[in-house]
């Protein structure tokens, strides 16, 4: 019972703290508290999901199958949309904060949605080097699946969660893109539903203009519903050598003559100052030296580059080997280096040791929980930019990045730049070595601007004919946009296929009203909309000010809902502490517990349903789309009441209830059962535990059972308790 009790003061003490410091500042400078209780255990589940599913539907071969069926599913919805006039416009309708973007589009409230639910990989064709996938299928589906039968991606970029699909409509990268090129020169098929609900196949050859045109167009052209994609022949480990160099010459010099050298399967720098950085180059190998391996992958290994920057601190190079897979994820754990402004101790060995096989939580679970408080501090104070410039300018524009928002760690991955009739190419006719420039993070500069300071490095991109990667936040206008983009394909076939929303109107963020017009792009691997309008429509809340509902609840609503949280909390307090002290001093063991065995159930069923209808209440009128940062915690803080109190209800505090019935008819065989107090006689039943297996085993199951319950009950009611007090803070007056 003390213990029972020391955990509830501390989980009162917790939220009360919460409503002291207020829950912005919880959300934002403590945030690692939700993501480590709720978001990392939430990864684990969605990641052994989707993996069993892939493997079992690879296995079974019945993707192809019911890849057809999908597609014609697909093709039904644009007609179906065509048919009702094509008043609205047309958008993917998977959830926005389900992609790797920091936002989550408002678009598709307003949009006919149309559901591709395809996250197969269909084939492997060893003998034509090719697999045909499903455009959800993401890079770790991938790797999973190819590199158990010996084959790979030529370019294969670094995070798990990032899909076919995205990769096509926007762009990918791999430490491999100076031999290969970027994503799209890898795929040598496309098949699309255009508007008019037609199935088209796309290569070199067949429908050429469109195989160009698809790449960096944002899904602005038709729904992408498979792919083909080379693929390369995989060995076991990746031989990969540390160079450090100082100096902002040497670095650009050494980065360029490992990227023009094909000897070299795998190029990346890591810049971690001005003049500091560590080039790293690396092979396949069949075999590795033993005393070099690193298993970069495992849980409780340092993140990657933290691992790379020791080298740099102790200014000395190395060789390593590390698994294929392993490397084609290095960066995954630590989402680059984002985490360790999400999670500051995530690199601490003993979290390593101790969680870190739950990291990273899943982007799309960050982005359904951040609120608007997050999603502003993210826009204004943090960067995420990918500028892809000729390899001839590498230095003016690490200086440019530096100047301009000074963001370190940098990213550096060479890629070969073919010419093409797409919207990205060399601005001649020749091949051209171009690099992606990554800055990920805080900006160190002073009076840092998100719009002004990025404004300026598109600029200077646009100056060296380079290109941004749109997956992150644009500021460039119309004219802009184009003058560093060729549009030149993409508007013809605009004009051939229908009238489709340009790809510069496809990310826009909603300047209207003859204002100059922001481009803000999507995630580069969730754009597949279609007959699309003009997104300003979708206006954030303006001024700060806060709308819940269209209208206000009655008085009958507002007494309701005060009642089953009233009624709800009262019940706890009573089943929990009071009733239960008062018993366990007057009855014996077996009355108590049969009491207890009727009185539980009902008390947890009962308490799910109020949870259930506190929520369903709460959130008719509050809807997502106005929801501000403490409503929708509210929500959050009821659906957990629910979730956690129905898991109670069916699982934990019913098996306890069997359970102890079973120790009961134990016990009355040996005459116990009659002592007054669960703590009384103790030496007794530890006895019977010592001679009784069956017993000694129900024993241990109930104490696991009873523990669950109880942790499920204090969490109830510290959600009551936090619920409690946002209601008197809302009060009038009393």
């Amino acid at each position: 019972m003390e213990p029972l009790v020391s955990v509830g003061v501390l989980l009162v003490l917790f939220l009360l703290w919460i409503r002291v410091k207020g829950l912005d500042y919880v959300i934002v400078h403590q945030r690692w508290i939700f993501v480590c209780l709720f978001l990392l255990p939430l990864s684990v589940v969605f990641d052994v999901y989707y993996y069993v599913r892939a493997r079992i539907i690879f296995k079974m071969c019945s993707a192809p199958k019911l890849h057809d069926q999908r597609v014609r599913d697909i093709q039904r919805q644009v007609r179906e949309w065509s048919k009702e006039g094509g008043k609205t416009h047309m958008c993917t309708g998977r959830p926005g904060w389900l992609t790797v973007s920091l936002r989550v589009g408002k678009y598709k409230k307003t949009h006919k949605n149309i559901m591709i639910n395809m996250m197969d990989i269909l084939e492997v064709d060893t003998h034509r080097q090719v697999v045909r996938v499903e455009p959800l299928a993401n890079m770790g589906q991938v790797t999973a699946i190819l590199n158990s039968i010996g084959w790979t991606l030529p370019v294969l970029p670094e995070l798990d969660d990032l899909t076919v699909g995205g990769l096509v409509m926007g762009t990918g990268i791999e430490s491999s893109s100076h031999i290969y090129g970027l994503f799209q020169h890898i795929c040598v098929a496309y098949e699309l539903v255009l508007a008019d609900g037609s199935l088209v196949r796309c290569t070199q050859e067949e429908n050429s203009d469109l195989f160009h045109a698809v790449p960096w167009s944002c899904g602005t052209l038709g729904f992408l519903v498979a792919a083909e994609i080379k693929i390369v022949p995989a060995k076991a480990w990746v031989k990969l050598r540390y160079r450090p160099v100082r100096g902002l010459d040497n670095i650009c010099k050494a980065f360029a003559e490992a990227s023009a050298d094909k000897g070299n399967t795998f190029v990346e720098g890591i810049q971690y100052g001005l003049d500091r950085a560590v080039i790293m180059t690396g092979t396949m190998a069949d075999h590795a030296e033993p005393d070099k391996i690193n298993r970069i992958g495992l849980h409780f290994k340092p993140w990657f580059f933290k691992h790379v920057e020791g080298y740099l601190t102790g200014d000395c190079s190395g060789v390593e080997y590390i698994p294929l897979r392993q490397y084609y994820h290095r960066h995954t754990r630590s989402i680059f280096w984002e985490l360790q402004d999400i999670i500051p101790f995530g690199n601490n060995p003993v979290f390593r040791w101790l969680f870190g096989w739950m990291v990273p939580p899943k982007i799309s679970l960050l982005k359904l929980t951040q609120g608007e408080t997050i999603r502003r501090l993210y826009e204004q104070n943090h960067v995420v930019q990918d500028m892809l410039v000729p390899m001839k300018h590498l230095q003016a524009a690490i200086t440019r990045f530096h100047q301009d928002i000074n963001v370190y760690p940098l990213w550096l991955c060479p890629f070969l730049l073919p010419p093409g009739r797409g919207m990205v190419h060399p601005k001649g006719q020749q091949e051209e070595l171009f690099v992606d420039i990554g800055a990920y993070g805080e900006p160190k500069v002073k009076h840092f601007e998100a719009r002004s300071s990025t404004r300026q490095l598109e600029k200077f991109v646009r100056d060296v004919h380079g290109f941004q990667m749109l997956y992150a936040d644009v500021y460039m206008d119309r004219e802009e946009f184009w003058e560093m983009f060729d549009g030149q394909l993409y508007h013809k076939l605009r004009d051939e296929l229908g009238s489709l929303q340009r790809v510069s109107s496809r990310v826009e963020g909603g300047l209207s009203g003859g204002q100059k017009f922001t481009v803000r792009s999507r995630s580069p691997n969730q754009r597949r909309r279609c007959c699309f309008a003009n997104c300003s429509g979708a206006q954030d809340k303006a001024g700060g000010e806060t709308m819940t509902t269209d209208q206000e609840p009655t008085l009958t609503v507002k007494l309701l809902q005060l009642l089953l949280l009233s009624t709800y909390w009262g019940m706890q307090i009573w089943v929990t502490f009071i009733s239960s002290f008062v018993m366990d001093n007057h009855l014996n063991r077996h009355t108590y517990g049969f009491i207890q065995s009727r009185l539980v159930p009902f008390y947890l069923h009962l308490g799910s349903a109020c949870a259930f209808f506190n929520l369903t209440i709460y959130a008719v009128y509050h809807p997502r789309d106005m929801l501000d940062d403490r409503e929708a915690f509210q929500i959050f803080i009821f659906f957990v009441s629910v979730t956690v109190a129905a898991v109670n209800a069916q699982w934990f505090g019913q098996m306890t209830s069997e359970i102890m019935a079973d120790m009961h008819l134990i016990e009355q065989a040996c005459g116990l059962g009659q002592d007054i107090g669960l703590s009384s006689n103790r030496e007794a039943y530890a006895k019977l535990c010592e001679t009784d297996v069956k017993y000694r085993h129900l024993s241990s199951r109930l104490w696991l059972y009873r523990l669950m319950s109880s942790l499920c009950n204090l969490c109830c009611i510290g959600c009551n308790f936090y619920s409690l007090c946002y209601m008197a803070e809302n009060l009038v007056t009393l």
